[in-house]
């Protein structure tokens, strides 16, 4: 509890002490770009002022072009206040947000974060879903000699969901990562080397019921990877749902890793880390999965100077490399008591994820503009079913452009984005031509369909913001988009809109 209250007392106090607009924020941690790394000790060498900003905003989106878990006619509402303060012999930043979010007819994957995990569930009877998000961050940097800095944050994100229609479920989610850092600074250059340790941990409780005795038999799905699994009956053994001794579906992975940083004054940034994460699926003696994973960060930075105009250069990379292992368990009765033991394990899914993203930002008096490129590349292998290997290739992209103005007490701007797709590799093959195996593994095809066809659609996006300033450090904000696809046939529509507005205070 005393780990969860301080962050959020820091927010609380500093949105109170200071005042900045919610863009003034934003701009200082894209000029800083060490606030936005794992190593908090580099605060306290930024110039950032004191800035802190509260928000309320509420939205909705309307359409049927959407994820095959998405509702097409989802709300959400929430809170927000952060804050980056300087004192005289330390230095904070914290935040803390909510939100809730109300969608009818939704169905598809059970999860909090559907992909995140290399097991998914999915069920099919379309109803209403609710849900709340917390979310708390803080960091301290503390001066030790001249030049030597350490620091330490906490982010905490905790999640749940609920569906109140058969087959009706909830969910927890925990996201939490803790860093300490170090910075030491050339006192006679601008040189600033950084070293960090990051730990981090997730986890996701899926608990699924029916009420009553129907006459339905209300059916789940399994997701092994590339949809390829087990579908039958919610309360069957093939979909854990409902087994004896195990608390739902619950899934965890911890993370342990590391962090280096350097930067040249204000004009260059960069930054690797790796962290190595293990997974599990099940509890106590009833682990029916694992799946360790390799993880690869790099991010880099640039900033110089033409005229009037300051421009930004910026790149991230990340890798991660995830294989999982289904265990082969059996009850054993010794003493009179019932024990699970493992006898072994078969690895049954692989995949291998690269997202990359170059952008120029340029920023001058009264006008700005962002141009960007991102990729992603997903490499994935399944066999979960001998001598039956499944592989698939997915490489997505997007390229956007985003300008903004500021006149006086307006600012307004938006984005123009376009994405497509493409899948270079599906397919399923024989590891051995005389097994004697006849009957392929099971795929949710049209499921897999509608996520494929979603992600490598061509699409545009059109969004833009109109804010007002008044006086007293009050704004009022809407955002709105559209999102068309320009290709392919879906039966629940072609386009979505949504709609945001925000209102805040900065005192």
């Amino acid at each position: 509890m005393i780990r969860r209250a301080l962050p959020v007392a820091a927010a609380l106090f500093f949105a109170l002490a200071a005042a900045a607009q919610t863009r003034l924020y934003d701009r200082s941690l894209r000029d800083y770009p060490w606030l936005d790394g794992t190593n908090a000790a580099a605060l306290r060498s930024t110039v950032t002022p004191d800035i802190s900003y509260v928000e309320l905003y509420t939205g909705a989106s309307r359409g049927g072009f959407d994820r095959s878990w998405e509702s097409d006619s989802p709300w959400e509402a929430g809170a927000e206040a952060r804050t980056v303060k300087h004192l005289e012999r330390f230095s904070m930043k914290g935040g803390f947000s909510f939100s809730q979010m109300s969608g009818p007819g939704m169905c598809g994957s059970m999860s909090l974060r559907p992909g995140y995990f290399p097991l998914d569930v999915l069920e099919f009877t379309p109803g209403k879903k609710t849900g709340q998000t917390y979310a708390f961050d803080g960091a301290v940097s503390v001066d030790l000699t001249e030049g030597l800095r350490i620091g330490a944050s906490m982010d905490f994100t905790s999640a749940n969901y609920a569906k109140r229609k058969d087959l009706r479920h909830t969910n927890y989610l925990l996201d939490m990562t803790a860093t300490a850092g170090l910075t030491y600074t050339n006192p006679v250059g601008d040189l600033t080397l950084g070293a960090s340790y990051i730990y981090r941990k997730t986890s996701e409780s899926l608990v699924a019921e029916q009420v009553g005795t129907g006459a339905s038999s209300y059916y789940a799905f399994l997701d092994k990877g590339l949809m390829y699994g087990k579908y039958e009956v919610w309360s069957g053994s093939g979909v854990h749902l409902d087994e004896a001794g195990v608390q739902g579906f619950p899934q965890r992975e911890h993370f342990h890793g590391a962090g280096l940083q350097m930067s040249s004054g204000n004009s260059f940034y960069a930054d690797i880390e790796y962290l190595y994460g293990f997974g599990e699926a099940g509890e106590k003696q009833t682990v029916w999965y694992r799946f360790p994973s390799h993880n690869v960060n790099v991010r880099a930075a640039s900033l110089f100077g033409i005229g009037m105009r300051r421009v930004y250069l910026r790149g991230t990379y990340g890798w991660r490399y995830q294989t999982n292992a289904e265990t082969v368990l059996e009850k054993v009765v010794s003493g009179g008591v019932t024990v699970t033991e493992e006898l072994g394990s078969n690895r049954i899914f692989a995949r291998e994820v690269s997202r990359g993203r170059l952008e120029v930002e340029v920023v001058r008096p009264g006008f700005e503009y962002i141009v960007a490129v991102g990729t992603e590349s997903v490499a994935a292998t399944a066999s979960h079913m001998y001598p039956f290997v499944a592989e698939s290739d997915w490489f997505t992209y997007e390229v956007s452009f985003a300008p903004a103005w500021y006149r006086g007490d307006w600012d307004f701007g938006g984005n123009l984005g376009f994405m497509c797709g493409s899948v270079s590799k599906d397919q399923l093959s024989l590891s051995a031509e005389d097994s004697g195996v006849l009957t392929a593994p099971f795929r949710l095809q049209d499921w897999y369909d509608m996520e494929r066809d979603y992600l490598t659609a061509p699409k545009a996006e059109v969004s833009a913001f109109l804010r007002r300033n008044f006086s007293h450090g009050i704004y009022i904000q809407l955002d709105g988009s559209f999102l068309q696809a320009l290709g392919g046939t879906f039966p629940d529509g072609t386009s979505r809109a949504s709609a945001l507005l925000k209102l805040g205070w900065t005192f």
